[in-house]
């Protein structure tokens, strides 16, 4: 298996959905809204940053794909990372390891400072991501599951807040 990481192109957006949907579906569940909430975020002003939307493919095929999006720390910038998505038949082969990794790498290029994400501290401290409360983040989430990592010194402090297409995931009208 080669698995190539590269910009999201608009010819990819139903093998990503497929892909977020398949992710997120366990056995005989129905599927969740996580596809719906990658379309929202695309079509949201500000949130969507095209660099920072990222697909996997393996022979031609997407596998995975990685989406950051704008939110706010204080009155500065910062991405929130959500979601990681790698189809059931290409995890735990280092498929997520290779987005989380590129996606970072884009940001740290780019000048971004500040990176959060809501998952597993297992898999996200990996990657140097620690408890967001402990950098001085507060916002809509809570517990050692709401983290950050600071890409650079100047990485703002403050109340997180993100785009409303999350509080709308949240709340389930997605």
């Amino acid at each position: 298996m080669t698995v190539v990481v590269r910009p999201e192109g608009p010819e990819d957006e139903t093998a990503v959905a497929a892909v977020v949907t398949a992710a997120f579906t366990g056995a005989g569940a129905q599927p969740g809204p996580e596809a719906a909430f990658v379309h929202e975020l695309r079509l949201e002003p500000g949130a969507y940053l095209a660099r920072y939307s990222l697909v996997a493919v393996d022979d031609g095929d997407v596998v995975g794909h990685v989406l950051a999006s704008r939110i706010h720390v204080g009155q500065a910038p910062a991405l929130a990372l959500a979601p990681v998505s790698v189809h059931p038949d290409h995890q735990s082969s280092g498929v997520g390891r290779q987005l989380v990794e590129r996606v970072l790498a884009e940001a740290t290029v780019a000048g971004e400072t500040l990176v959060l994400v809501l998952g597993d501290p297992a898999f996200y401290g990996r990657f140097r991501f620690e408890p967001a409360s402990e950098l001085g983040i507060t916002g809509p989430y809570a517990g050692p599951e709401f983290m950050a990592r600071r890409l650079a010194a100047d990485a703002p402090v403050g109340e997180a807040v993100y785009s409303p297409v999350f509080t709308r995931l949240e709340q389930g009208r997605l």
